[in-house]
Protein backbone atom coordinates (compact mmCIF):
# COMPACT_ATOMS: atom_id res chain seq x y z
CA UNK A 1 0.00 0.00 0.00
CA UNK A 2 1.35 3.17 -1.03
CA UNK A 3 1.29 6.19 1.51
CA UNK A 4 1.28 9.67 1.28
CA UNK A 5 4.70 11.35 3.01
CA UNK A 6 2.42 14.51 3.78
CA UNK A 7 0.01 12.10 5.63
CA UNK A 8 2.52 10.65 7.18
CA UNK A 9 4.10 13.25 8.54
CA UNK A 10 0.75 14.56 9.66
CA UNK A 11 0.41 11.42 12.16
CA UNK A 12 4.21 11.43 13.31
CA UNK A 13 3.48 15.20 14.76
CA UNK A 14 -0.13 14.65 16.05
CA UNK A 15 -1.54 17.10 13.63
CA UNK A 16 -4.03 14.01 12.96
CA UNK A 17 -6.54 13.13 15.95
CA UNK A 18 -10.02 11.79 16.24
CA UNK A 19 -11.37 15.43 15.71
CA UNK A 20 -9.69 15.21 11.74
CA UNK A 21 -10.85 11.28 10.83
CA UNK A 22 -14.34 10.25 8.74
CA UNK A 23 -15.97 8.15 11.02
CA UNK A 24 -15.22 4.57 9.33
CA UNK A 25 -11.59 5.90 8.12
CA UNK A 26 -9.13 3.86 9.88
CA UNK A 27 -10.24 -0.30 9.91
CA UNK A 28 -8.80 -2.92 11.82
CA UNK A 29 -7.12 -4.35 8.42
CA UNK A 30 -5.11 -0.49 8.05
CA UNK A 31 -3.71 -1.09 11.96
CA UNK A 32 -0.35 -2.57 12.01
CA UNK A 33 0.51 -5.05 15.17
CA UNK A 34 -0.01 -3.45 18.74
CA UNK A 35 0.22 -0.13 16.95
CA UNK A 36 -2.81 0.81 19.35
CA UNK A 37 -2.23 0.51 22.52
CA UNK A 38 -3.90 0.99 25.61
CA UNK A 39 -2.16 4.81 26.79
CA UNK A 40 -2.82 5.97 23.37
CA UNK A 41 -6.83 4.81 23.69
CA UNK A 42 -9.12 7.69 25.58
CA UNK A 43 -11.14 6.19 28.32
CA UNK A 44 -14.33 5.04 27.48
CA UNK A 45 -13.36 5.50 23.60
CA UNK A 46 -14.01 1.85 22.79
CA UNK A 47 -17.76 0.34 24.17
CA UNK A 48 -18.92 -3.08 23.30
CA UNK A 49 -20.24 -1.56 20.01
CA UNK A 50 -17.09 -0.99 18.35
CA UNK A 51 -15.77 -4.59 19.46
CA UNK A 52 -16.07 -8.02 17.25
CA UNK A 53 -17.82 -11.09 18.73
CA UNK A 54 -14.70 -13.01 20.06
CA UNK A 55 -12.19 -10.39 19.04
CA UNK A 56 -10.92 -10.17 22.94
CA UNK A 57 -9.59 -13.32 24.56
CA UNK A 58 -8.71 -14.46 28.00
CA UNK A 59 -4.64 -14.22 26.49
CA UNK A 60 -5.16 -10.67 25.76
CA UNK A 61 -6.67 -9.38 28.95
CA UNK A 62 -3.81 -8.80 31.45
CA UNK A 63 -4.46 -9.55 35.44
CA UNK A 64 -6.94 -8.03 37.18
CA UNK A 65 -7.62 -5.14 34.71
CA UNK A 66 -11.17 -5.77 34.15
CA UNK A 67 -13.21 -5.50 37.64
CA UNK A 68 -16.64 -5.36 38.94
CA UNK A 69 -16.91 -1.92 39.03
CA UNK A 70 -16.03 -2.26 35.09
CA UNK A 71 -18.87 -4.61 34.17
CA UNK A 72 -22.53 -3.78 33.25
CA UNK A 73 -25.20 -6.12 35.10
CA UNK A 74 -26.15 -9.04 33.66
CA UNK A 75 -23.24 -8.49 31.18
CA UNK A 76 -21.44 -12.06 31.80
CA UNK A 77 -24.15 -14.79 32.00
CA UNK A 78 -23.38 -18.93 32.39
CA UNK A 79 -23.92 -19.01 28.70
CA UNK A 80 -20.66 -16.85 28.20
CA UNK A 81 -18.80 -18.73 30.49
CA UNK A 82 -16.84 -21.94 28.91
CA UNK A 83 -17.10 -25.17 31.48
CA UNK A 84 -14.61 -25.06 34.05
CA UNK A 85 -13.38 -21.28 33.87
CA UNK A 86 -14.33 -20.37 36.96
CA UNK A 87 -13.29 -23.02 39.41
CA UNK A 88 -12.47 -23.09 43.55
CA UNK A 89 -8.92 -23.76 43.09
CA UNK A 90 -8.72 -20.40 40.73
CA UNK A 91 -10.95 -18.34 43.27
CA UNK A 92 -8.79 -19.48 45.58
CA UNK A 93 -5.48 -18.29 44.46
CA UNK A 94 -7.20 -15.25 43.12
CA UNK A 95 -8.26 -13.96 46.52
CA UNK A 96 -4.84 -15.15 47.63
CA UNK A 97 -3.30 -12.28 45.14
CA UNK A 98 -5.63 -9.52 46.46
CA UNK A 99 -5.13 -10.09 50.03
Amino acid sequence: MQVDTVAIEALKTGTVDSTNLVSGSVTAASLAADSVIAGKVAADAITGREIAANAITASEIAAASITTDKLLAGVITADKIVALAVTAEKLSGFAEVRC
